[in-house]
């Protein structure tokens, strides 16, 4: 997720005061923490996020979302190998 967009999403959590924003050590970044009411919304969204979760993998087929999964951390690993060599 690039900057911009993360951002843009974690203002709209803070707009609802599930997590609070602030100023990171250096003044260059920034921390996020979640809030108490964030932890009650996390709580209850996840029954329908495991719900929709588990359909999509039996959907998609197991053996190909660990497929994909493994993918997904290799690109990972590979992009912040490239941000670390920089």
């Amino acid at each position: 997720m690039d900057r911009t967009s993360l951002y843009r999403a974690l203002a709209a959590l803070e707009k609802h005061h599930w997590v609070r924003l602030r100023n990171g050590p250096d003044g260059r970044t920034r921390a996020a923490a979640i809030t108490a009411a964030g932890e009650v919304a996390l709580r209850q969204a996840e029954p329908g996020w495991a719900m929709t979760q588990r359909a999509l993998i039996e959907r998609f087929g197991a053996s190909q979302w660990q497929i994909l999964v493994a993918e997904l951390r290799r690109l990972a690993d590979c992009a912040q190998a490239l941000e670390t060599s920089e």
